[in-house]
């Protein structure tokens, strides 16, 4: 356990995964055994904000750790760890190593002056094990560590972790047999080719970063590397291919190219069989188009190689025109990101058989004029700048993030139909706190903005407030419009409000408070942040007790033509949890004087300060609207859905005959709530928690 210990302390600087320290680790047969030792101890623990798998090392046990490792031996060459960056430097300077060595661990930022690692620095070191010189910005640094004349021939055959950032020679030493490998990071190296000879075998090799290696021109023929899960390349702007040295790596999850200029294409990429990562930011220009093009019989293809494995497809910024309808025969993509594809003019309709996908981003897409039909279980969309998008279909009603700022040309969205509240029991996206935003959207119709808008902000509004959301601090909703909608029952044209309220105002079934403004905003300065300010005082009768609770909500600057609506929400536990909100009771036994103030407030990015007084012409609050929010309203919102969606159902079945009711028995259940005794059961995705509907 001790060496487990020592290994941990010096190698990790922070949080790591369990799993990842096991298989460096791993050539202690009880690793496994110790690191649960560890947290037995307490000498290491489960962190509870990262991920499940994640462990953290307290710093000062840390710090522990690698001062028994120098106590070892007063010359450093005889230590087995070697985590001092000056200590480690003098070895590899001064070729003072010896077998003892199994560890070296530094940070280049820790070095005051340049490095000279002698030619045969390692040649005494059988049994290193871990080597790691790194640094925390691949940009590079005022000293460095280079090997002017190279290394010999000779690197521990035992060598499982092999990092150096900046890694200062052309190629990996000609004799260097890396059978034991797990890991080879290299990122920002000088390297020209990775070795210069034919490797036998890479049986323990996992994942290769060899990103930023600016002059890396080819690389190996990898295929005797079956276990190969993570090729990173990204920057690699001197690499002009990549398919033959990958091919037939069947645990390939992971290939990053993005920046990656000088590539031709990716036709017949991945005979992977698990989920292969696409990554591909502005370097390949015709990917879609070699990957599906119809010579390639990619709908038969397609499938056979990528089954739901093919999670994630990132081609943003690259020059595609349109998409092959046989991006349909991804049925495991969760995201795809084409954003900033400038030419792409439309998708597909066959995108609505992507049944797993959650997030589309198409930002930036200057020429998308529509879309098809989505699918139903897309959570996020986003359209930010969308210039020559007119209309959108039928939205689905799992997307609760929406991004479509300044799509100027955007005319209206014909449904977005709700879910029924009550029936969602279990809920924990990333994407449910996301915005709905529709800001700079001036040619949107009364339909969209009166009605189709208005009951989806109401929708986003109650399901984060029924489920406990504290939400974001900025607007929740944004979109043109001069008129608080209905639904906020106390209004004024001014910016405050006084209400009188009655005893038991927050009970057990109070959920929270929602808000509205319409927002003139005039002048815009790049310099000046808007924000809206809002103050809430109750004031109880019985005692004349002050209770305050003070909000504030981001606005991003630009200027816009026409008023626009914000609005957001304060949740029950966010007032419980104000300071100055204690005293209150809850419930309040008592009548209660409630007053709301808002008012726009600028923040000088130059000055680094608030500024007040600047005048109405940078932003004046034209009207505000207040509503108490109670699980009622949650009820009252089902039941008009519910009642909604029925009456659409029948005129369809109507107009469509039987035949279209039976097909559609799916879309009756879904929408007007009639599932049966038990719950529905939705899965997104592994990292998602169960969502029932």
């Amino acid at each position: 356990m001790k060496d487990t210990f020592l290994d941990i302390a010096c190698i990790f600087d922070s949080s790591f995964a369990r799993d990842y320290a096991e298989s460096i680790l791993v050539d202690n047969p009880y690793v496994k055994i110790d690191i649960t030792g560890l947290l037995d101890k307490s000498l290491i623990e489960n962190s509870e904000v990262l991920k499940d798998n994640e462990l953290l090392m307290n710093d000062l046990i840390r710090q522990m750790g690698r001062q028994i490792a120098r106590d070892e031996d007063e010359q450093p060459g005889n230590r087995c760890r070697l985590c001092d960056a000056k200590d480690a430097c003098y070895v590899l300077e001064n070729k003072t190593g010896t077998a003892a060595i199994e560890v070296i661990s530094f940070n280049m930022s820790e070095i005051t002056q340049n490095v000279r690692v002698c030619h045969s620095a390692f040649s005494n070191m059988c049994n290193l094990r871990i080597l790691k010189v790194y640094c925390d910005n691949i940009g590079g640094y005022g000293f460095k560590v280079s090997i002017p004349n190279g290394l010999d021939s000779y690197l521990s055959n035992k060598l499982r972790y092999f990092r150096w950032d900046l890694y200062p020679s052309k190629s990996l030493p000609s004799k260097f047999n890396p059978e034991n490998l797990v890991e080879l990071a290299l990122r920002g190296s000088h390297l020209e080719n990775l070795w210069n000879y034919k490797v036998q075998s890479l049986p323990m090799l996992r994942r290769i970063d060899l990103s930023y290696s600016k002059f890396l021109t080819q690389l190996p023929d990898l295929s005797r590397s079956p276990n190969l899960e993570r090729l990173n390349l990204e920057g690699c702007t001197s690499l002009v291919e990549v398919l033959s040295p990958i091919q037939n790596l069947d645990k390939l999850a992971y290939l990053n190219l993005n920046g990656c200029t000088k590539l031709k294409n990716l036709k017949d990429t991945s005979r992977s069989t698990g989920y292969l990562d696409f990554i591909l930011h502005g370097g390949i220009k015709n990917l879609l188009k070699n990957i599906c093009q119809p010579s390639l019989t990619f709908q038969a293809h397609i499938p056979q190689k990528f089954q739901v494995n093919l999670t994630c497809l990132i081609l943003s910024g690259t020059a595609i025109e349109e998409a092959d309808p046989s991006i349909g025969y991804l049925p495991g993509l969760v995201q795809l990101d084409m954003s900033y594809c400038t030419r792409l003019k439309s998708l597909p309709t066959s995108i609505c058989n992507l049944k797993s996908l959650e997030m589309l981003s198409l930002a930036f897409c200057s020429k998308l004029e529509k879309l098809p039909p989505l699918p139903s279980t897309l959570l996020h969309l986003g359209l930010y700048c969308c210039e020559s998008l007119k209309s959108l279909s039928e939205l689905p009603s799992l997307c609760f993030s929406l991004s479509a700022n300044y799509c100027k040309t955007l005319e209206k969205i014909s449904t977005w139909r709700a879910p029924l509240l009550h029936n969602m029991k279990i809920i924990n996206f990333n994407f449910f706190c996301g915005h709905i935003d529709f800001y700079g959207c001036e040619k949107l119709d009364q339909n969209t903005r009166n009605s189709i808008l208005v009951d989806r902000a109401v929708l986003k509004i109650l399901f984060r407030m029924k489920f406990g959301m504290t939400g974001p601090n900025s607007h929740d909703f944004r979109y043109p419009g001069d008129e608080i909608p209905k639904w906020f029952n106390y209004q004024t044209c001014g910016t405050s409000i006084k209400i009188m309220l009655c005893p038991n105002w927050n009970n057990a079934n109070f959920l929270g408070l929602a808000f509205c403004i319409v927002l003139d905003q005039n002048k815009t300065d790049p310099n000046i942040s808007l924000c809206i300010d809002c103050k809430l005082n109750f004031r109880t009768m019985d005692d004349d007790h002050l209770h305050e609770y003070h909000d504030s909500r981001a606005l991003l600057e630009r200027k816009v033509s026409s008023d626009h609506l914000l609005m957001w929400y304060v949740a029950k536990l966010a007032l419980q949890r104000s300071e100055k909100m204690v005293g209150l009771n809850w419930p309040s036994t008592c009548r209660t004087e409630a007053s709301f103030h808002v008012l726009p407030c600028y923040y000088d990015c130059r000055a680094l300060r608030y500024v007040k007084n600047l005048g109405s012409e940078y932003g004046q609050i034209k009207k505000f609207g207040i509503r108490f929010v109670y699980m009622a309203d949650t009820e009252r919102f089902d039941a008009e859905t519910k009642s909604g969606n029925i009456r659409h159902y029948d005129e369809y079945c109507e107009s469509s005959g039987s035949e279209a009711k039976r097909k559609n028995k799916s879309y009756f259940d879904e929408y007007c709530g009639f599932h049966g005794e038990e719950d529905v059961e939705w899965h997104p995705t592994v990292k998602s928690k169960r969502l029932k509907v």
